[in-house]
């Protein structure tokens, strides 16, 4: 079955269960699930029912879609992610977001989970991603075809990050009273940090955070003809500059800010 066979069937199991017919996909960053609570009348999807969905076991994720409304606008906002850096394969970890082009949304707002590397980018702050390295070695559109329903995957990733609807939620959120900077994301799979010596080469290319999530979802959606939206949670200071790194004080510190995670949906799904 193919990636678009697959998206297919899951999006018609999820639309077969509400009269919501949404135009924006969100995929949560982890331990954000909590802030899905923002989607008015929500009908929620276990991943379990949905074909291709590989069940995360990544703490703090909830394996399931919720479907409705923010702020009058039709939503469907994963609660989990599928992420190689828990074993899911490149093709598995792209069909969320494939998923939900299908389902008729035309973009993706993406939020992320990071480590800084810059000194005025603080854990607790947001940012907004204008472009991206790709450290992995692996291109997560490597699976797809000529002919497999979508658009070539020989495709410019120049225009990958919406410039104008980034500017967009960026003006929303700082209406909303929350700074939004802008910088280039670092990408590794993960499940491990990354080391010192790795985030000093990545400072050298132009990051500014670190992440071992967003480059299968985002480049997917792209794929699929989304405008794709993508911040990012501040957590942490990446590796060398705050050590060591420990999950459950990320997770605590992404706890914390359920509050301004709401506030950025809002801004941000109001003006997308």
């Amino acid at each position: 079955m193919t990636s678009r066979e697959t998206a297919d069937r899951a999006a018609a199991i999820i639309q077969s269960r509400t009269l919501v017919r949404p135009e924006i996909g969100v995929i949560l960053a982890t331990g954000f699930a909590p802030c899905a609570d923002v989607v008015e009348d929500a009908v929620t999807v276990p991943f379990a029912d949905l074909p291709g969905f590989r069940p995360s076991r990544i703490p703090s994720h909830v394996n399931e879609v919720a479907v409705g409304t923010v702020v009058g606008r039709g939503v469907a906002v994963m609660k989990a992610k599928i992420l190689p850096c828990d074993g899911a394969t490149w093709e598995e970890s792209g069909i969320s977001a494939r998923t939900l082009a299908r389902l008729g949304c035309r973009v993706l707002l993406y939020i992320a989970n990071s480590g800084s590397m810059r000194a005025d980018l603080l854990p607790g702050s947001f940012m907004a991603l204008t472009d991206h390295v790709n450290f992995s070695g692996i291109n997560p559109l490597a699976q797809e075809r000529e002919g497999g329903g979508w658009r070539t995957p020989f495709l410019s990733m120049s225009d990958l990050y919406d410039a104008a609807l980034t500017d967009a939620v960026r003006e929303a959120v700082g209406a909303a009273g929350l700074s939004l900077p802008t910088g280039v994301a670092g990408y590794w799979m993960g499940p491990s940090f990354e080391t010192p010596a790795e985030i000093r080469l990545a400072q050298l290319a132009g990051c500014s955070v670190s992440s071992n999530s967003f480059l299968p979802e985002v480049m997917a959606a792209h794929h699929a003809g989304m405008r794709v939206v993508a911040l990012t949670f501040i957590s942490t200071m990446s590796a060398g500059i705050e050590s060591p790194l420990v999950l459950s004080r990320i997770l605590e510190v992404t706890r914390d800010a359920d509050d301004a995670c709401r506030t950025v949906l809002r801004a941000a799904i109001s003006v997308s």
